[in-house]
């Protein structure tokens, strides 16, 4: 099972575009916060809508907007010759 859910804040605007098919996609990004041991420690997730459900972001999350998602997780690893791969987390 690939499920995860995430709650935090926007650091930006959901920024949306039409790819050429027609499909409507939305990205941005939330950090979360962890508290263990008495230290807090900040991840940054990048998000992924689609469709409707980018719409509805693109217009209602702003910068601070404080969100819970939940999702699936997806690994992107760039196919690049003759180079480092860095491999990406990105939640849909």
């Amino acid at each position: 099972m690939n499920k995860v859910m995430l709650a935090g804040r926007m650091t930006k605007p959901v920024e949306i575009r039409a790819l050429p098919s027609g499909s409507k996609v939305a990205v941005g990004s939330l950090a979360s916060h962890d508290f263990r041991g008495g230290e807090e420690r900040t991840e940054f997730h990048r998000l992924v809508f689609w469709e409707k459900l980018a719409e509805i972001a693109a217009n209602h999350l702003q910068a601070g907007s404080l969100v819970a998602v939940d999702g699936r997780l997806e690994t992107l690893v760039p196919e690049l010759a003759g180079e480092v791969r860095t491999a990406r987390l990105q939640m849909l």
